[in-house]
């Protein structure tokens, strides 16, 4: 398994850029991690590139009717990309929220990364666009 490294960077989704050396703004450490899962979470079957098995499947969800079997389903998903593509991250607990009178599900993943005792929070909101 790959452990933490402090040094590993991955780029900010924003695209900021830094003002010393006129370059892309890069995150670092458990920042680096959020953003991965993050963007794990949301992403969509044949968004990257040559791997369309690499997605959480639960945007094909958000036009369900929210009840608490799409809301366990959302969770499972959740749960199965962050393991088989995440490997720093360890024990994972996903939360999450239905409002139902703006039709958004607030999802808050509590997890460990690898070899870090302390316990991250990644939190996102999934709502369908009109």
């Amino acid at each position: 398994m790959p452990e933490f490294n402090e040094n590993s960077a991955d780029l900010d989704i924003n695209f900021q850029r830094n003002l010393f050396t006129n370059d892309v703004v890069l995150k670092r450490g458990d920042e680096a991690v959020r953003r991965a899962l993050k963007n794990l979470i949301l992403l969509k079957s044949y968004e990257k590139p040559f791997h369309p098995e690499i997605n959480s499947g639960i945007s094909d969800l958000l036009f369900e009717n929210a009840d608490p079997i799409i809301l366990e389903e959302i969770k499972r998903r959740i749960a199965r990309v962050i393991k088989k593509y995440e490997p720093r991250v360890t024990r994972t607990v996903i939360n999450l929220e239905y409002n139902i009178d703006k039709n958004i599900v607030s999802v808050k993943v509590l997890y460990t990364i690898r070899n870090v005792s302390t316990v991250f929070t990644a939190e996102l909101t999934l709502q369908r666009t009109r």
